[in-house]
């Protein structure tokens, strides 16, 4: 299943970067069990990650997404 790499609540925050997060080019392929596992925890991820850092520079958020994908076990594409 196609997992948003960057959440879609926060797509005004990743246009910043010029990130589309319906682009698939900025999306994972994981199994459907695995995501309807983690996508509330996942989205809850990046509210925190926000919260603590109001002003993340994009390599700031790139770290992240890259965390994100070591937490839940899926590769990043880029």
């Amino acid at each position: 299943m196609g997992h948003h790499n960057f959440a879609v609540k926060y797509g005004r925050r990743f246009e910043e970067l010029g990130i589309d997060t319906s682009n698939p080019a900025w999306g994972s392929w994981v199994r459907e069990a695995d995501h309807q596992g983690f996508s509330t925890q996942f989205e809850n991820d990046w509210t925190s990650f926000f919260q603590n850092n109001p002003n993340a520079t994009a390599p700031t958020r790139f770290n992240f997404v890259r965390e994100l994908g070591n937490k839940y076990g899926y590769k990043i594409p880029f």
